[in-house]
């Protein structure tokens, strides 16, 4: 009898992993040909009256994992690398946890019922450096949260081994949720299927912030006891310092202008991009905020030397390898020459 017992409780526990199997949904890894190069994975998904008790869907890219689980009420976004040593976390968001390979956010209001996980992804092939970014957009909102950003030494590679999943762990009464679309964008920019998707993909520009008011005090109250603060003026968010003013007209944000600069950041004095004999000409309203504030304090053959809180730099988009999301940006910057627009 108890042998019975125990079959049938075998059968049973059988049936529901099966159950569980058909309830989950995975893109087998290397589904893509060695030339397809990826610098990014979109995934989107359903929670909507469909959460059984235990569930998780993510992107795993390589030695990265992304996840979002389910366990009742209880829900975590999840970054975990493989190994310990060799990651180093360049940028954390706000209210994130982190350890030595994991990031861990847990929101303390529940999270919409339609959202976007994504993996981002830039490299430097001079230095070896890659970094992976990762994210979650909020569709009600039309805006991204920053979990972090994670540089790995010595590789300078493409996004490899990418699976996306979505799995019942423990199933109730109810089956997990819906995969609606995943995506990989390629080196030069272009976003392709990797599954039909039953939505659109999320929009990536504007690339808006949820947490940038938080984040903009974070990076305040580093700025004010900064060395050198004291020297410095502020104006619409920027501290600057005015090395020489210049001679003529001013700057206006609707000019051309011709410039020298060099770009670095802030708490390593790492340079990520400089002119060198030759100078480089710009629209001036096609840059960043932060230029479109500080350029105009100037007359032709003026020199600037200017702090950008990320707000106004890049936020929290991973635009390359040497400039991390929430980066803190200085910037020195001569004017050669300005031009009106249609000049």
């Amino acid at each position: 009898m108890i042998r019975k017992i125990t079959h049938l409780l075998i059968l049973c526990l059988s049936i529901l992993a099966c159950g569980t199997l058909s309830a989950s949904d995975t893109i087998p890894s290397v589904p893509l040909p060695d030339s397809v190069k990826v610098i990014g994975v979109m995934h989107s998904f359903i929670k909507k009256g469909r959460t059984p008790y235990e569930w998780r869907t993510g992107i795993r890219a390589g030695v990265l994992s992304f996840y979002y689980f389910s366990k009742g009420k209880k829900e975590t976004l999840l970054v975990k690398a493989a190994g310990k040593g060799s990651f180093n976390k360049v940028s954390i968001g706000v209210g994130v946890k982190k350890t030595s390979n994991t990031l861990t956010w847990r929101p303390r209001q529940a999270l919409p019922d339609s959202m976007t996980l994504y993996v981002a992804s830039a490299r430097d092939s001079a230095s070896q450096i890659q970094i992976y970014s990762f994210y979650l957009y909020f569709p009600d909102k039309q805006q991204w949260k920053l979990l972090g950003t994670w540089n790995l030494p010595g590789r300078g590679q493409y996004i490899t081994d990418l699976m996306i999943e979505s799995k019942a762990l423990v199933v109730a009464q109810t089956t997990g949720g819906n995969m609606m679309g995943s995506w990989y964008q390629n080196n030069r920019g272009a976003w392709m299927e990797l599954r039909k998707p039953m939505q659109k993909m999320a929009p990536l520009m504007p690339f808006a912030n949820i947490d940038s008011t938080a984040q903009a005090e974070r990076e305040r109250k580093t700025l004010v006891k900064w060395p050198g603060n004291s020297a410095w003026q502020q104006k619409e968010g920027i501290y600057y310092e005015i090395i020489e003013e210049g001679k003529g007209d001013a700057v206006k944000v609707t000019d051309t202008v011709t410039v020298r600069y060099k770009g670095y950041l802030l708490e390593t004095g790492e340079v990520f991009d400089q002119t060198t004999d030759e100078p480089r000409t710009f629209p001036l309203n096609r840059l960043i905020k932060g230029w479109q504030i500080g350029v105009p304090l100037l007359k032709t053959g003026g020199k600037i030397k200017m702090v950008l809180p990320s707000g106004i730099a890049y936020s929290i988009r991973t635009r390359s390898a040497k400039i991390p999301p929430n980066s803190k940006l200085v910037f020195e910057i001569e004017v050669v020459n300005r031009k009106p627009t249609g000049n």
